[in-house]
């Protein structure tokens, strides 16, 4: 990590300890009492307001649920509405997560709907892979959880780990975040000072909207890259 930074440091022309290298490392005195300073009660009951704003140029869709058996109600529904991108099965993968597991949603989806969830383990055999790997391709949604939901850009913060790939997230067509409002940090500097606390883990994926394009004739397409469909569950306890 050194190495990486001193390398910064010469691309950007700053040495350690001069005042600009303060601007540029997350690290420095200025940046971490920006992000650990103190957050009002009434800029906090405005964030949801924040979200929704951001969420509508993101193409982000949000819902707000009273609590985890309300919002697996509503994903049921949602899941029942949609029809898969390809082919004509309905398959969901979820992550292996506690949030996830109050929805419920195992004993209120119908028939039609087969749901998967993520194996917690820390390894996979090769073939135990390329099973994985086959059933998030066949799911047309993908239900993550999410560790921050970011105020200022509506962005989902989510951390690997044992049961929660990346590849849920990333491959369906529709992806679905349900999020304890709890989680809710102000801005970016604020989730970097609360990772800095943390030991990091393989990954840490920072999601802003549903994966969107406009390399072609300036026309922008969604689900380019990822899903097409985004859909933020804020649970309110």
């Amino acid at each position: 990590m050194n190495r990486i930074i001193e390398r910064v440091r010469q691309a950007l022309g700053v040495t350690a300890g001069d005042g600009r290298d303060k601007l540029v490392f997350a690290k420095s005195a200025d940046f971490c009492a920006c992000a650990n300073a103190p957050i009002a009660a009434e800029e906090r009951a405005g964030w949801m307001d924040r979200i929704r704003e951001e969420a509508k140029a993101l193409n982000l869709q949000v819902h707000e649920s009273p609590d985890l058996a309300a919002c697996g109600a509503a994903i049921v529904a949602l899941a029942q509405e949609r029809a898969p991108e390809w082919g004509t099965l309905k398959q969901i993968m979820r992550w292996s997560d506690p949030v996830l597991d109050g929805l419920g949603l195992e004993a209120c989806l119908p028939a039609d709907i087969a749901i998967k969830t993520v194996p917690d383990q820390d390894s996979f055999s090769e073939p135990q892979r390329q099973e994985f790997r086959r059933e998030v391709i066949a799911s047309y949604i993908g239900i993550t959880t999410a560790d921050y939901l970011l105020a200022d850009t509506a962005s989902l913060v989510l951390l690997g780990g044992r049961g929660r790939a990346r590849s849920v997230s990333l491959v369906p067509s529709i992806h679905i975040a349900v999020v304890p409002a709890g989680r809710m940090l102000a801005s970016y500097r604020q989730m970097l000072s609360c990772l800095d606390a943390m030991a990091l883990p393989s990954n840490v994926s920072i999601i802003t909207g549903p994966s969107k394009t406009a390399d072609i004739e300036a026309t922008l397409v969604h689900g380019a890259h990822g899903p097409r469909e985004m859909h933020l569950f804020v649970v309110a306890s």
